[in-house]
């Protein structure tokens, strides 16, 4: 895939595609409604409002312009940051493009002086999970079955010290 960009963004209109990114991912691929749309949407929308914060940021993966991926870190506690919004489309996946996103985060998590990275995900990704397992995170916990964006799912913890 020639003319691929990973840039640092906290556009509006990156916010936006980045929602309807994960609301046809999410939708198409794991049965996902609109209650998973508005929890993207209200992170993201709490994300931009925060103050800047330069050990937090959110990239986007594009090509010509087109939204690819994304993926963001955030701050949990001083010591630990979270893994958020990690997304590809499915054109852009078995590239080397998500292992090339998570190297960017550990180390921009290093750079920041991060002593560990937590991220949530649920127990239907398992290519993630896979991908995560290849980075280093172990996981540390499960949470109960639900329901609530249209398909059963657990959520899961995983956690990767730096």
């Amino acid at each position: 895939m020639d003319g691929i960009t990973f840039r640092e963004t906290r556009e509006q209109s990156d916010i936006d595609a980045i929602t309807a990114l994960h609301a046809e991912v999410y939708s198409s691929e794991y049965g996902f409604n609109e209650a998973f749309t508005f929890y993207v949407a209200a992170g993201l929308s709490e994300f931009l409002k925060k103050t800047l914060n330069p050990r937090e940021a959110i990239w986007v993966l594009e090509q010509d312009g087109k939204l690819l991926g994304c993926v963001a870190l955030v701050e949990r506690e001083p010591t630990t940051a979270q893994l958020r919004w990690f997304v590809l489309s499915k054109e852009a996946r078995g590239q080397g493009h998500g292992q090339r996103m998570l190297q960017n985060v550990i180390a921009f998590a290093r750079l920041h002086h991060y002593q560990k990275i937590q991220l949530w995900t649920v127990n239907t990704l398992t290519d993630a999970a896979k991908l995560y397992r290849k980075f280093g995170f172990e996981k540390i916990s499960d949470g109960e079955p639900f329901t609530d964006w249209g398909a059963e799912v657990r959520t899961e913890c995983y956690e990767r010290d730096l």
